[in-house]
């Protein structure tokens, strides 16, 4: 199941939660929303997921990260959103904060991926 939550989140579209559960859940779940399921599920399967995150050798956490670093690649790589934008959108309220976090996933600056992703 978790993989199919980060799946979700890697994709950024409600779709791929959708169809990553086709014959699997039970039939409520294709009229909710990715939130509405997972605040559903979450009394019931906090202690499933704990179990299923360590199988996987992962965590919430890890699982965020992931999702946060896919997401502001794309976007300084597909938008033309001020680094700051991104970083707000992605709940980094520094620019700075956002640029170091940056830093430390890729090993490169903003700029030099934005500058890359335009082939410059």
């Amino acid at each position: 199941m978790l993989s199919l939550v980060a799946r979700a989140y890697d994709d950024g579209a409600a779709a791929a939660f959708h169809a990553g559960f086709q014959d699997k859940a039970p039939w409520f779940a294709l009229y909710l929303s990715f939130a509405q399921f997972n605040a559903m599920l979450a009394p019931h399967a906090l202690r499933h997921a704990q179990g299923q995150l360590q199988q996987e050798q992962t965590s919430f956490r890890a699982l965020e990260l992931r999702a946060k670093s896919g997401e502001s690649r794309r976007l300084l790589r597909e938008t033309s959103m001020s680094v700051a934008d991104i970083g707000e959108r992605l709940g980094v309220s520094l620019q700075s904060a956002f640029t170091r976090f940056f830093k430390t996933q890729f090993a490169l600056p903003t700029a030099r991926c934005r500058s890359d992703a335009a082939g410059l």
